[in-house]
C-alpha cells in the first residue's frame, strides 16, 4: 500500500499497519468516534439482536399456535387424539409417515421441475408442501401442549392455552443444541402424519 499524504482514521481500535505499507505523511489514529461501536459493543449489539429476533419469532409462533387451536378446536382435538390416544406404536408410525412425506416431497418437486411439463403442478404441490410444514409445526405445539396438560393438569381437552404452552415448551426445547431440533422434528412429523391420516379418511373413507 502506498499513500502519498497523511492517513488519519477513525476506528473502534487502532489498526495494525504492516512495515511494507508506505505512508508519506504518516498515519494518525484519531480514535473511536462516538457513533462507532467498539468491538465489545458490536458483539453485545449482535447478541442482543439475535436475542430479540428469537424472542419475536417465539412470540409470533405462540400467537399463531394459539390462534390455530382457538379457531379450529375440533381439528386440533382430532389431531391430538390420532397421535396420542392410540399408543406409542401408532405415534411412531405417524412420525415415520410425516418424516417420509417431508423427505420425499422435495425429490418429487425436482422431478416435476426437471420434466418442464410438470412445473405448474410442482408450483402447486410446493405451495401446499410449505403450508403443511407450517401447520405441522403449529400442531406439534398442540400435541406438546396436550401432553403437558395431560401430565400436569390431568386434562384431555385441547384449548388455545394448551397450544400456547406447547409452543413455549417447543421454543425452550429448541434452545438445546441438536437434541432440540430432533425433538421438534419428531413432533412435527407426528403432527403431519396425523393430519395426513385425517385428510385421507375425510377424502376417501366412505361414510
Amino acid at each position: 500500500t502506498i499513500i502519498h499524504g497523511t492517513f488519519d482514521y477513525n476506528a473502534p481500535q487502532q489498526a495494525g499497519i504492516p512495515a511494507s505499507a508506505r505512508i508519506d505523511g504518516g498515519a494518525t489514529y484519531i480514535g473511536s468516534s462516538s457513533f462507532l461501536p467498539t468491538s465489545q459493543e458490536a458483539q453485545t449489539f449482535a447478541l442482543a439482536g439475535i436475542g430479540i429476533f428469537f424472542a419475536v419469532r417465539l412470540v409470533a409462533a405462540i400467537l399463531a399456535a394459539g390462534l390455530v387451536a382457538g379457531l379450529f378446536p375440533v381439528f386440533g382435538r382430532r389431531v391430538s387424539e390420532e397421535a396420542l390416544m392410540r399408543g406409542p406404536k401408532h405415534f411412531i408410525l405417524l412420525a415415520l409417515l410425516g418424516a417420509a412425506v417431508i423427505a420425499a416431497t422435495p425429490v418429487l418437486l425436482l422431478l416435476l421441475v426437471a420434466s418442464f411439463v410438470g412445473i405448474g403442478i410442482a408450483a402447486l404441490i410446493g405451495a401446499l408442501y410449505l403450508l403443511l410444514l407450517l401447520l405441522a409445526y403449529l400442531y406439534a405445539a398442540v400435541l406438546t401442549g396436550s401432553m403437558l396438560m395431560r401430565v400436569l393438569l390431568k386434562r384431555t381437552d385441547v384449548t388455545w392455552k394448551g397450544a400456547v404452552l406447547g409452543m413455549l415448551a417447543l421454543g425452550l426445547i429448541g434452545v438445546i443444541p441438536a437434541l432440540g431440533l430432533v425433538i421438534a422434528f419428531i413432533l412435527s412429523s407426528a403432527a403431519l402424519g396425523s393430519m395426513l391420516v385425517i385428510f385421507y379418511r375425510f377424502a376417501f373413507k366412505p361414510v
